[in-house]
């Protein structure tokens, strides 16, 4: 499939969208965002949150499972992952996880009987200067 025209046809959708429904933000990726801290992270039996490594002015955090797979979630119940609550994430599976509330609420069990090994960079959301 070949796409043609791709600024002048965003354009003309962000130009829709912003009529129909006001103001539109958008944030371009990834230079909108300024790496902060890459970690190493071992999920096992008990279910981890990303709390502890997670740098106070984080805004996004890109994750590669990297060993084994996971179950995750990011629900605000904070409810603990497994084959029936959240979601799965294999070996090369990468996560994107946006804001606070999600940087906050996820959580991680490991699939099966093998440890699973979570990259993790996080980044900073750039504020624009006014004026």
């Amino acid at each position: 499939m070949a796409i043609l025209g791709v600024k002048s046809t965003l354009g003309k959708i962000v130009d829709l969208i912003g009529s129909v429904h006001g103001a539109l933000h958008v944030k371009s990726f990834p230079s909108a965002l300024t790496w902060l801290l890459t970690t190493q992270t071992t999920v096992s039996t008990t279910s981890i949150a990303l709390t502890s490594t997670v740098p106070s002015n984080a805004y996004y955090a890109y994750v590669q499972v990297v060993t084994s797979g996971i179950y995750y979630s990011v629900n605000s119940n904070r409810a603990t992952p497994s084959s029936t609550v959240g979601h799965e994430a294999n070996a090369g599976d990468d996560l994107h996880l946006y804001g606070k509330r999600d940087l906050d609420n996820f959580r991680a069990v490991r699939q099966g009987g093998t440890d699973a090994t979570l990259k993790v960079s996080y980044y900073s959301e750039v504020q624009a200067e006014v004026g």
